[in-house]
């Protein structure tokens, strides 16, 4: 067995292990989709602006991981310093999380191991790690947050509280639904603080303390500091989602699996999360064993997010991840138990970890799938650049690939013409479904109609270049 002070070299290695072999075995370089590439253009944005006074322009999103991601490109490329954080945010989340299991059981002696195969190996949580996204990020200062509280409640020292608000802000400021994690645990560590009689000017200079962590926020996003609030997220959140799996929104329409209720607690259960989860939450459901409030907090915690997201009509794994270091603690009691009765231990557990792997392989297939569609179609396209080009989807990864057209946007604005000459980049049947009846598929629609087009380039997946080579008549 591995000595207790040793889990977080063992942590970090593991982590910057994958990372090595995902990043240059791979070749995958944390950029997919749309999110990682914005999250890349921002803090890029913000390394000009530190290096040369350029401002870097509003954002719609919470501002932390860009920033952390610009200071640290002082120093690295700016796609390694926001891998690096999230390599970097995996290990601190795994070493705290281990922490905290210690801070709140007694018998402790597994635990590192446990965090080990359950949490550093959880396959979402090995993805998030290897991404350019605010996930991993946003996740540690949850658990910072947490450990925080709960130390304070248990040693009394003030310096805790302040963590606690220290961290539960910054959760807040890297991703905003982290708010509805925090919640509980500062109702809570409000009623302790005055439990523990600390002097009321100590909670308004902890106040003080989250309204400056605030404060990039407010200077950046002078324009529309609050705007966040009118996410659709919000304004569509209902109950009557719990128990719905199809829905219909500006994003298009999307046809899941499960219903909404069941999605959102798959922090839980689901395989890409914790594949032996469900059968530790029913041992310690059946041991019942005596919990004390600290642990009831994080339940509760882990529980109002999960309704929160029950109740958003969309369904994304990655957002599951914020309320996964409190389940992995809460369940902890399971994984004794079952450590307990298990034989061959060695075998069961070289067996188990690799499973792990296998499934990180499983979720990782599509996002190395879509990194590498997008450097084909840029490998493609290279060639037209100084064009107008019209697309959507895949716009993006251009754009972040620093290639260099004049963007028109399919999805922004339903044209009604179109110049002879210019470009269109576009995957008729693979965004059909989804997007029926919205811009992009109306613009198309239009473009087939009014234009004749031929066809430039073929590439994977369905996706074209086409020329607009004259008016129809």
């Amino acid at each position: 067995m591995i000595e207790r002070q040793k889990y977080p070299l063992v942590f970090a290695a593991s982590a910057f292990l994958v990372w090595l072999i995902v990043r240059f075995v791979l070749r995958f370089d944390g950029l997919y989709g749309q999110d990682a590439y914005e999250y890349f253009r921002y803090a890029k944005a913000l390394n000009t602006f530190l290096s040369e006074g350029k401002p870097p322009g509003d954002y719609f999103w919470p501002l932390y991981y860009p920033i952390l991601g610009a200071l640290l490109s002082l120093f690295v490329a700016p796609i390694f310093a926001l891998q690096w954080i999230s390599v970097g945010s995996l290990v601190l989340t795994a070493i705290f999380v281990h922490r905290t299991i210690c801070l709140l059981y007694e018998e402790k002696s597994t635990s590192g191991f446990y965090v080990l195969v359950c949490f550093v190996l959880s396959p979402m949580v090995l993805r998030a790690g290897m991404l350019v996204m605010s996930d991993m990020l946003a996740t540690l200062f949850v658990c910072l947050s947490a450990y925080s509280i709960l130390s304070f409640d248990k040693k009394k020292h003030l310096k805790y509280f302040l963590g606690f608000i220290v961290f539960a802000v910054s959760a807040s400021m890297t991703r905003y639904v982290a708010a509805v994690i925090v919640w509980p645990l500062g109702i809570w560590g409000t009623f302790k603080f005055f439990k523990h009689r600390k002097s009321p000017w100590h909670l308004f200079w902890a106040l003080l303390l989250g309204f400056l962590l605030i404060l990039p926020h407010w200077l950046i996003r002078s324009q529309s500091p609050v705007a966040f609030l009118k996410h659709p997220a919000l304004f569509s959140w209902s109950a009557a989602n719990f128990f719905r799996s199809q829905f219909m929104g500006t994003d298009g329409t999307f046809q899941f699996k499960f219903i909404n209720i069941i999605y959102a607690f798959g922090g839980f259960y689901h395989p890409a999360y914790f594949v032996l989860g469900a059968l530790f939450v029913l041992l310690v459901l059946i041991l019942k064993q005596k919990l004390n409030a600290s642990i009831y907090i994080l339940w509760i915690s882990a529980l109002v997010y999960g309704l929160f997201l029950a109740g958003v009509p969309y369904q994304n794994m990655r957002f599951l991840i914020l309320s996964f270091p409190l389940i992995i603690v809460c369940v902890f009691p399971g994984w004794q138990f079952i450590l307990e009765k298990t034989p061959f231990k060695k075998i069961a557990f070289t067996l188990f970890v690799l499973l792990q792997l296998s499934l990180f392989a499983h979720v990782m297939q599509p996002l190395l799938h879509r990194s590498k569609l997008e450097q084909a179609v840029v490998a493609k396209l290279s060639a037209y650049q100084g064009s107008t080009l019209y697309s959507f989807d895949m716009d993006v990864a251009l754009k972040g690939r620093e290639l260099r057209f004049e963007y028109k946007n399919l999805w922004d604005t339903l044209y009604t013409q179109f110049k002879v000459g210019d470009f269109v980049l576009f995957n008729p049947m693979g965004l059909k479904d989804q997007w029926q009846g919205k811009n992009p598929m109306l613009n198309w629609e239009y473009l087939k109609t009014n234009y004749q087009m031929e066809t430039v380039e073929q590439m994977p997946e369905g996706w074209t270049l086409f020329k607009i080579i004259s008016i129809e008549n």
